[in-house]
């Protein structure tokens, strides 16, 4: 539920980024400027999904050395 709640504010929240990029691109703001606010290569990894360096980062507060599925070095939970 808590990553379905998530994935619907980050859609509420691209929805603004968009008004707003479309009320600036109207007011003259350089299409390379708008790009790079609103972060275009972002997109690509987030649709990516997690990677192996996401794991890694909470698999420290977790107290494992590993959360990726399937490795040799993953703590069980």
């Amino acid at each position: 539920m808590t990553l379905y709640r998530a994935t619907d504010a980050a859609d509420t929240m691209d929805f603004v980024a968009m008004l707003i990029a479309t009320y600036c691109e109207r007011t003259g703001m350089a299409r390379e400027a708008l790009q790079s606010y609103l972060q275009v290569g972002q997109q690509e990894l987030r649709s990516a999904g997690p990677q192996e360096a996401s794991h890694a980062h909470v698999a420290g507060p977790a107290g494992r050395s590993s959360l990726v599925r399937g490795d040799a070095n993953a703590d069980e939970p």
